[in-house]
Formats: C-alpha cells, sequence, structure tokens
C-alpha cells in the first residue's frame, strides 16, 4: 500500500489491523487463568508479530513517526500482555520483559540491521546469516538493557532480573499467571487491589 505523500502511514495502519484482528481471535483463547502455556501462547502470538514485521522493509526513519510508532507498539503490548498472562495495568517495559519478548523499537532496527549487513555480503548464507543475526540480536539485548536499567516503571521487577539477556536465553521454566503478579506486583495484593479501588481495607 503506497499513498499519495509516501509516508507509509496506510502500510502501517493496514498491518496493524490485520494484527489487531489476529490478535482479537488469540485474545479469547489466551486466558490469563487457564492454558496454554507462555511457550505456546508466545508461539501463537508470533503470528500477530510477523504480520507487523512482514510490513517492516521500509526506512527506519518511518517507523520513527511518531504516530505510526505508537499505533504498533500499543499493538504489540498486548501481544506481551496476552503472553506472561499479565493484568494490563502492567507497564510496557516490564511486560515485555517477562513475556521474554524483544522490544518492538529493537526489533525494527535489528531487522534493518540484518538486510544493510546482508546486502554487503559477498555471498550470504549459512554461517554468515548465523553471525549476523547473533550480532543483531546482541546489540538488540545491549539496547534493552540499558532502557530497562534507565527505567522508573520497573525497580521492582529490575531487583528480580537486573540481566535481561539471562532471563531471555534461559533454557528452562516458563511463567503463568501467579509467578508474574509476584514479578511485576500486579495482581491479588492488598496494595494493589486498595490503589486501583477494589478492596476498601488496608
Amino acid at each position: 500500500l503506497i499513498d499519495i505523500r509516501l509516508s507509509f502511514r496506510e502500510h502501517f495502519e493496514y498491518a496493524r489491523k490485520k494484527a489487531y484482528g489476529t490478535a482479537g481471535r488469540l485474545a479469547r483463547i489466551l486466558l490469563n487463568t487457564r492454558r496454554p502455556k507462555q511457550i505456546t501462547r508466545k508461539l501463537l502470538t508470533s503470528v500477530s508479530t510477523s504480520q507487523i514485521l512482514c510490513y517492516s522493509a521500509y526506512p527506519l526513519s518511518i517507523f520513527d513517526t511518531v504516530g505510526i510508532q505508537y499505533m504498533c507498539i500499543l499493538q504489540y503490548r498486548l501481544f506481551a500482555v496476552r503472553v506472561a498472562s499479565a493484568f494490563r495495568t502492567v507497564s510496557s517495559d516490564t511486560v515485555l520483559m517477562i513475556a521474554r519478548i524483544v522490544p518492538l523499537r529493537e526489533l525494527v532496527s535489528e531487522k534493518a540491521d540484518m538486510r544493510s549487513a546482508l546486502r554487503g555480503l559477498e555471498r550470504p548464507g549459512g554461517s554468515a546469516n548465523a553471525e549476523l543475526k547473533s550480532a543483531a540480536r546482541r546489540w538488540s539485548y545491549g539496547s534493552w538493557q540499558a532502557k530497562w536499567d534507565a527505567s522508573s516503571k520497573v525497580r521492582w521487577t529490575n531487583r528480580l532480573v537486573p540481566k535481561i539477556e539471562g532471563w531471555i536465553e534461559r533454557k528452562h521454566g516458563q511463567v503463568d499467571f501467579n509467578l508474574t503478579q509476584v514479578q511485576i506486583g500486579h495482581g491479588c495484593f492488598r496494595s494493589y487491589l486498595n490503589k486501583f479501588a477494589h478492596d476498601d481495607e488496608e
């Protein structure tokens, strides 16, 4: 889709609506307190992520347009909420980390860097592709870690998980509704219920 001004807004809006439709259908089966497990949730929501990223072959500066970035990131956040079985009141920084989902800004930049690097290879493929992918992902982790350390919204979760790469790359364990509540501090806790006027007791 190409609009008259070549702003890619219609392009992004089409991708966002398509992903939103898929996410809405998935939401009906990804309930917080029931199965499936996190790994299955992540696999299912990756369909919606791919629907956004398949339209990512555009200049990175286009994605950085405030309106476009907001539309996509808002939708992307909802995927993470479903994967982590979290309350919607949780911050985006926290829920993406709990769900082990790389932030969209870093992911789009990672894909752009990969395309640029592959164009510079004489013989792309095989081990060269794997090395480029690994290097791009390490850059994403570095950028994400810097934001994680600087964020004022994730202090409690940052104390539990100070190093993002170790959490994301671990080979064991999955989160569920109850464990997510402990990690984010949002859930069936008296302080949280009072804050949102769901309980009058101290």
